[in-house]
């Protein structure tokens, strides 16, 4: 198993480290909310990925010159599901799904562990922890892929929670202002 662990709690602006320090992954972003890009490369500069983040279009990815919406990349597994399907390059199926403080990849005709992407943990419940994804050794042959489809998943469910969050303040203030 391989753990490469996040400089900060944001998948798309972070260096990814293995345990003993060394870098792996460099990740960073520049433009505003709507129209954001980030960009997934290797410690050594080598760009791998290339991500347009959408706030009223589809998502878009570019991985090896390759365009693509990231529903190419990773189509939902049903129209309502937040799980993802992708294919590395033998067109062995994985399959990522979100969960309350993690996101896991498994593979689909063997259902075995692939990654996992770990939240960050403040310690007030559990062992505090930075942001970290387990790489198990079936998944290592394309690590630089799992990698990319890990952050995606990560950033959007850091989206979909920081959505969640927003709209609790809203209705929170909507009921305190209704009650004054």
């Amino acid at each position: 198993m391989t753990t490469l662990v996040l400089s900060k709690d944001c998948p798309t602006d972070a260096t990814l480290s293995y345990e003993d320090g060394r870098p792996a992954y460099i990740v960073e972003s520049n433009g505003k909310l709507m129209r954001k890009t980030t960009v997934i490369s290797r410690a050594d500069g080598e760009e791998l990925a290339k991500l347009r983040w959408r706030a009223l279009h589809e998502h878009e990815v570019e991985i090896g010159g390759n365009e693509m919406k990231l529903s190419g990349l990773m189509p939902k597994k049903s129209t309502f599901s937040s799980d993802r399907i992708f294919k590395n390059s033998s067109g062995e199926e994985f399959r990522w799904k979100m969960r309350s403080s993690k996101v896991q990849c498994t593979s689909v005709a063997s259902d075995s562990d692939i990654a996992t992407y770990h939240s960050s943990c403040m310690g007030i419940i559990g062992k505090k922890h930075p942001a970290y994804i387990d790489i198990a050794d079936q998944g290592l042959k394309d690590q630089d892929l799992v990698v990319i489809t890990c952050l995606i998943m990560a950033a959007l469910q850091q989206d979909q929670t920081n959505a969640s969050a927003a709209a609790m303040s809203s209705a929170s203030s909507n009921v305190a202002a209704i009650s004054s």
